[in-house]
């Protein structure tokens, strides 16, 4: 009989699938625990229970998968741990992101990705060995998808099979033809904002303008609006020593900026930043003004705050 620990339970050895523009297929999009095998090479169904993952399954359910201490991804308060089987039904999945390439039309100041790579997973074999009937969720992920072409191409096949894409974008190529398409296909959209001001934005996001992201925003609301769809549309704030102090505004100008929800991230120099170079007393007026920010909206559910939370900031 297996024991079974909580303590590194990850659901989504179970039920998500992630695949980089190599073909390799993990289980979330951090790329844990370890490549799982390659869509370019054998069917996802034929990976989903092969040895690889049964092993990390086993080690997910005794208490030593080595990635879960140090995972950004989880919402560890919320986990309702489970003693799960090793072998699941394909059905069970839930989750599918796929990663089409690094190629982008801006360059970020914290993207470690290379925005000038032109080399892309191969949608048409992603369309043969992926079949995409248990997925509730369907993500693309680049660089950025509206600039690269398989990833619009793997949306436009997803939509005719009568599922929902979501996607992270940096929102400067949305036309009106996207607009309409996003309001009627799309499950959610991210826009990765990464500010609450023109300046800071503009600085962050390098190549991007913001009344464009603005305007292009409020596009999709339009085409929501006309097509009455459930679409979400999401901010995403990477935080950066740099907007760090915006972290507040963010919050306060959700609605303001068209966002029915909002969510952070981090870059890996914040954690060291507030604890070595900010003053305890900055660090303070800072967690206490989110806090007041936080008071005002009113309506916790409109956020994802676990980032906030692991910064300590809430």
């Amino acid at each position: 009989m297996r024991l079974f620990r909580k303590e590194t339970f990850c659901p989504r050895l179970w039920d998500e699938i992630y695949i980089n523009d190599h073909g390799e297929v993990f289980s979330c999009c951090h790329e844990g625990p370890e490549v799982l095998g390659n869509i370019l090479e054998e069917r996802i169904e034929d990976i989903c229970n092969n040895d690889v993952i049964q092993r990390r399954r086993k080690d997910s359910l005794n208490g030593r998968l080595r990635c879960y201490r140090q995972c950004t991804l989880l919402d560890k308060s919320k986990i309702v741990a489970e003693d799960k089987p090793l072998v699941i039904q394909y059905s069970e999945l839930k989750r599918l992101k796929v990663m089409f390439g690094e190629g982008c039309n801006i360059d970020c100041v914290m993207c470690q990705q290379d925005g000038k790579s032109r080399d892309y997973l191969d949608h048409e074999k992603l369309i043969e060995n992926v079949d995409l009937s248990p997925f509730e969720l369907i993500e693309i992920q680049g660089g950025e998808p509206l600039f690269i072409k398989p990833a619009r191409l793997f949306f436009d096949f997803v939509a005719s099979q009568g599922k929902k894409t979501s996607m992270l974008t940096n929102g400067m190529l949305v036309t009106e033809r996207w607009a309409e398409k996003i309001a009627l296909h799309g499950s959610f959209i991210h826009f990765s904002l990464n500010a609450a001001t023109k300046e800071m934005h503009e600085r962050i996001n390098r190549g991007s303008r913001w009344e464009v992201v603005l305007r292009n925003i409020q596009r999709v609301r339009e085409a929501r609006e006309k097509h009455s769809t459930d679409l979400s549309i999401r901010g995403h704030m990477t935080v950066l020593p740099q907007n760090l102090q915006e972290v507040p505004l963010f919050i306060r100008k959700r609605q303001e900026l068209g966002f029915d929800w909002i969510d952070f991230g981090f870059d890996y120099s914040v954690p060291k930043y507030l604890q070595a170079d900010m003053k305890s007393s900055e660090r303070k007026a800072l967690k206490e003004e989110i806090a007041g920010a936080l008071q005002s909206v009113g309506d916790p559910s409109r956020m994802e705050l676990n980032r906030l939370r692991l910064l300590g900031l809430v």
